[in-house]
């Protein structure tokens, strides 16, 4: 027999404000010290119970005191680039990355290398000194394979059709000749 402080319309239980508030109950239960046990809230049984007025309190205690800065406009060099890499190791035990290098860096020293994420397994259609269009995307270690460097903004991705060779869209595929088909 408990003597019930909180009358029964005007409580609110714990799990409820939980869920509410999207918080987990160790977090609420640590707020409990802010306020009067039995007048504030009471433990019935294996749950706690708050007043209405205590839940309004507790739920203005997690509102922030301002509203957070709205984000700053990245600048240029931040948001995804464009840039055409060369091929420094199309082999790497993930199959699918291949490490890439900038114009003018060294491809044998590996600080310099660049990650470049493709579709697995085509990695051994490329081969060193190939150059490729890739985009850098902000937040992201890795590259994203565009094609190949002559690839127009939007297009399609488009892999190399041999080892080596990009290939073009039409050619004939048979014996290496490079002639158009005939419509």
């Amino acid at each position: 027999m408990t003597d019930q402080l909180i009358p029964d319309d005007t409580c609110v239980a714990e799990t409820d404000l939980a869920d509410r508030l999207g918080a987990p109950r160790h977090v609420i239960k640590a707020k409990r010290s802010d306020f009067q046990e039995g007048s504030d809230w009471q433990k019935t049984g294996r749950g706690v119970v708050w007043t209405a007025e205590a839940a309004g309190r507790l739920v203005a205690s997690f509102a922030p005191a301002e509203p957070p800065a709205p984000p700053e406009a990245q600048p240029a060099e931040k948001m995804a680039r464009r840039m055409v890499l060369t091929v420094a190791n199309p082999s790497l035990p993930n199959n699918t990355l291949l490490a890439a290098v900038a114009p003018g860096d060294d491809a044998r020293d590996r600080s310099k290398w660049i990650l470049v994420r493709i579709r697995p397994g085509l990695g051994r259609r490329f081969t060193v000194a190939m150059q490729l269009l890739a985009e850098q995307v902000p937040g992201v270690r890795l590259w994203r394979f565009l094609g190949p460097p002559d690839a127009p903004e939007g297009s399609p991705v488009r892999y190399p059709k041999f080892r080596g060779r990009w290939g073009l869209p039409g050619e004939k595929a048979a014996g290496g000749n490079t002639t158009p088909l005939e419509a």
